[in-house]
């Protein structure tokens, strides 16, 4: 499927419509009559070529002898070659002139050649033995793409330029020479050389691009002082990478770097490092992190899906979290935030199906949707400090049981919580919330403000300070609860006798609404009352 993708793509590439000057011994060639020189070009029809091509250093046409020079653009293009031996005269290979050449295996380079342009052997499937001359300097983008047999990436020291993505797929090279005459390595130049297993990063080099050896073999990484630059992602879904060796000078790790990276175990950074980029750490397999004292947030994304995660404790010098940066730890059972953190970030524990016990630090003031299916989570405790809670906070959190906002000594402080905080929580029993003003949901605003949507609450017991049941009674969606239980009070403190009908509402001790009450003692007006007649 992906060759018959790609081969599609090459038959809508642009066509040279270059005119040939002659036909000699089966090669098309156009003269430079004044510089007495031939350049190998494409012949009268798409495919003008088969087999094992030769080509001569110089070629004669009425009288006079020309020098091969060239390969032009598109000469060979999708035609059948096997084999390519060059003359030491070509200096240049053109633009696509031997792209989608699927059986070639053999290509004997010329040892004066300077240039291979763009896409020149783009979906070479086949290729297997190719020379880098000694007076290689420039190699074009995509020109080795896909280039699945190509044993080795041996680049000579006068390459002094490399294209972005010139040996993606090489998936067979086994070694690469990155020259010191190059001063950057491009965009995902290697990307996918899952046979490459080691680099030897030269001292000259300055910067390595983004995405640079993502998705390479490579089993240890050594990343020198004088290297100033390091791209996004640039050793991404390195599965064998098992050490990393950062420079001390290093101040800041970029987005991704090592993301996928599932063999790294373990991850030390310098202690000058301040700034830890988005998902540098995702996918690994750490199983903890000492962060360096100058780095004060967790990045979004920083070690979502790390599976041998199983506590974490959020250092006190980490004053933010950004969105998902534990998103689908799957084994994480425990974290303890930080007392310097304000707000848990959006979807942070999101999909951390074993976490179990959350600690929240003493400043803590808002709650994002941080914990959406946290499938084992059956208690919360959330401090009288917080004073929002945001949409789909605990969303799907199918096995909790227990809601304690605030306490008995503080109070809780809680102004907002949001549609579906605690949707299709379905085995929600009890819920405290230490707080007379009833907190606003999103129904005052936008109409529609179901806290508890699929949650059953109709079956859960509502806790809240007694003087403020009757007004969790008659607002919703706090209503929806099936009982309603006084915190705060233990004894009956204020006993009146009530003589007959009365408009506001009763309830019994255990917080069920009563229409008909009896003889006995209720509550009523959030006070305990004793009815002796009706």
């Amino acid at each position: 499927m992906k060759h018959s993708a790609i081969a599609f793509l090459l038959a809508l590439l642009p066509m040279v419509a270059e005119a040939y000057d002659v036909k000699i011994d089966g090669i098309y060639y156009n003269l430079v009559k004044k510089a007495n020189i031939a350049e190998v070009t494409k012949g009268d029809e798409q495919y003008s070529y088969e087999g094992d091509i030769v080509i001569p250093a110089r070629v004669e046409y009425e009288g006079e002898s020309y020098t091969v020079s060239a390969i032009c653009p598109y000469s060979f293009k999708g035609c059948n070659i096997t084999s390519v031996t060059m003359p030491d005269g070509i200096t240049e290979i053109g633009e696509y002139a031997f792209a989608a050449c699927k059986v070639l295996q053999s290509v004997k380079t010329s040892q004066s050649l300077t240039k291979i342009d763009h896409y020149a052997f783009y979906c070479c499937y086949e290729l297997k033995e190719f020379s880098f001359p000694p007076t290689l300097t420039y190699i074009g983008i995509h020109a080795f793409e896909f280039c699945y047999l190509l044993p080795s990436i041996d680049l000579p020291d006068g390459v002094d330029y490399l294209g972005d993505w010139a040996f993606v797929w090489c998936k067979s090279a086994t070694s690469l020479h990155i020259p010191r005459s190059l001063s950057m390595i491009p965009q995902a130049v290697f990307e996918n050389c899952s046979s490459l297993e080691a680099i030897e990063i030269p001292e000259t080099l300055n910067s390595i691009d983004k995405g640079a050896f993502r998705g390479c073999g490579l089993k240890h990484l050594v990343i020198p002082e004088t290297l100033v630059g390091l791209g996004t992602g640039a050793f991404a879904g390195c599965t064998q990478l098992v050490s990393v060796q950062f420079p001390e000078n290093m101040k800041e790790i970029p987005g991704g770097l090592l993301s996928g990276c599932s063999s790294l175990t373990e991850i030390k950074v310098p202690q000058g490092v301040t700034k830890i980029g988005n998902s540098a750490f995702s996918e690994t397999g750490i199983s903890g992190f000492d962060f360096p004292p100058g780095v004060t947030k967790i990045s979004s994304g920083l070690f979502s899906g790390c599976p041998n995660l199983k506590t974490f404790t959020i250092p006190e010098q980490i004053k933010e979290i950004g969105n998902s940066s534990f998103w689908g730890c799957i084994n994480l059972t425990s974290v303890k935030f930080s007392d310097n953190l304000q707000n848990t970030g959006g979807q942070t524990f999101a999909g951390c199906t074993s976490l179990k016990e959350v600690v929240f630090g003493k400043n803590i003031l808002g709650i994002s949707n941080s914990f959406k299916d946290c499938t084992s989570l059956e208690t919360i405790v959330i401090p009288y400090t917080v004073t929002d809670i945001d949409e789909e906070a605990f969303y799907n959190c199918s096995s909790l049981k227990t809601v304690i906002v605030g306490d008995a000594e503080n109070g809780s402080r809680l102004k907002m919580i949001r549609t579906c905080a605690f949707g299709s929580c379905k085995n929600l029993a009890d819920f405290y919330l230490y707080t007379r003003c009833v907190p606003k949901t999103d129904q005052e605003y936008y109409g529609s403000g179901d806290v508890f949507r699929n949650s059953y609450v109709n079956y859960a017991t509502l806790h809240v300070p007694a003087d403020a049941i009757d007004d969790y009674c008659t607002t919703y969606p706090w209503n929806e609860f099936g009982k309603f239980e006084a915190i705060g009070e233990t004894a009956i403190k204020d006993v009146r006798i009530m003589e007959g009908e009365s408009s506001a509402p009763y309830y019994d001790l255990n917080g069920m609404r009563i229409s008909q009450p009896r003889k006995g003692i209720y509550i009523k007006n959030g006070k305990k009352v004793v009815v002796n007649k009706l």
